[in-house]
């Protein structure tokens, strides 16, 4: 019995000092720039199959970010144990493209048996749409057909315990990536005036037109567009909105009369898709003469704002080529009078405009020259 006792003694001393299991390290996350996982928004590990604890060496969520390992090593992925799930995040979108696009990379020593997860996509991490279920180990699956991009994935198992044995702890997951990724989407913006020529009198009325497009492979979603108007410039009315590559309106948010700042929304934009606005306003008559320029403006559900800013260089949110440009420029000129008659100036062009403007400068020029020669008569 002393025998037995201190082999015992020696056997738990040696547990004790026992060097502890080294793990392999997960993958890093790979930012925006990358097409894997990159945050685990929450996990609740189940059990395996005789009701104890996933092994702590498979216990860690975040080794299911990053590029996956494929492979068994310890410490290289997370177990789900049965009926566990995991969120993860994605700094980059996953876009809904041609064929499948999430791919699931499971670790598991063949042959074995089946090991599932229901898949679930989100755009804002709390409302889930199912994309497929009971997947098996390695698998591609599509997003859902009414959901244009995603930024997280849920897995939850769904393997049978019954196929397995007791210490099994079900879906092992080493790594999650978008197959169609993309860090932001690349839109353009641009404004111009219709009005030709582009010189007008206070109290006139104006027609501009902004098209914003998305070039990237991918549908832009919650597209809102705005201008904002000089100083007098209100607005008057939308004349036509006009759509390419399979645009349209998810929600109409619409300018009122008077509008500084008119605002119309919002558009779903597929890759190589545009939305045309062409809309008029007023300017105001205590306007005073100059040349106006102002700002055209763009954002949506996964783009930063984007801009049509002609008066800078290159500004940090307009897209590249696309500054400096005066397009959208607008002049505003008071009309000449002659012999009581009002008559708007063309600067291009001014005798077409006003027929009295090319006599009266002739008939100027003819007292200039009267008025000499009787000057000179006179000293004679």
């Amino acid at each position: 019995m002393r025998k037995l006792a201190i082999v015992a003694i020696v056997a738990a001393l040696a547990a004790a000092l026992a060097v502890p299991t080294t793990f392999v390290s997960a993958a890093t996350p790979d930012g925006a720039s990358g097409p894997w996982a990159d945050s685990v928004e929450s996990s609740s590990q189940g059990l395996r199959k005789d009701g104890t604890a996933v092994l702590p060496e498979r216990s860690d969520p975040t080794a299911a970010l990053g590029e996956a390992e494929d492979d068994d090593s310890s410490g290289s992925y997370f177990s789900l144990g049965f009926g566990g799930e995991i969120v993860l995040g994605f700094d980059n979108y996953i876009c809904n493209g041609d064929g499948d696009d999430i791919e699931l990379v499971e670790v598991t020593n063949e042959p074995y048996p089946d090991e599932r997860v229901d898949v679930y996509v989100s755009q804002n991490g709390v409302d889930f749409t199912l994309a497929a279920s009971a997947v098996n180990k390695d698998a591609t699956v599509p997003l859902p057909a009414g959901m244009p991009w995603a930024k997280y994935v849920k897995l939850v198992d769904v393997s049978d315990p019954n196929l397995h044995n007791s210490t099994a702890d079900a879906y092992d997951i080493d790594g999650v990536k978008a197959l169609h990724s993309f860090e932001a989407l690349e839109m353009t913006i641009d404004k111009d005036v219709v009005t030709d020529p582009p010189i007008v009198e206070p109290g006139d009325q104006v027609t501009y037109q902004i098209t914003v497009a998305t070039t990237t492979d991918c549908t832009a979603t919650g597209v809102s567009i705005w201008d904002t108007l000089p100083t007098g410039f209100t607005y008057d009315s939308t004349d036509d909105i006009s759509t390419t590559g399979g645009a349209t309106r998810t929600s109409t948010s619409d300018p009122t009369l008077g509008d500084t700042t008119p605002t119309w929304g919002y558009w779903s934009i597929p890759g190589s898709g545009s939305v045309t606005i062409t809309f008029t306003v007023n300017v105001a008559n205590d306007v005073p003469e100059d040349t106006y320029d102002d700002t055209a403006y763009a954002d949506g559900d996964n783009f930063d704002q984007i801009d049509d800013l002609g008066e800078v260089g290159q500004d940090a949110d307009t897209p590249l080529g696309q500054d400096p440009e005066d397009d959208e420029d607008v002049t505003v000129e008071n009309p000449i009078v002659v012999g009581g008659e009002v008559y708007p100036i063309d600067l291009d062009n001014p005798t077409a405009s006003a027929p009295w403007f090319g006599l009266a400068l002739i008939l100027a020029a003819g007292g200039g020259i009267l008025l000499i020669r009787r000057r000179r008569a006179h000293q004679l």
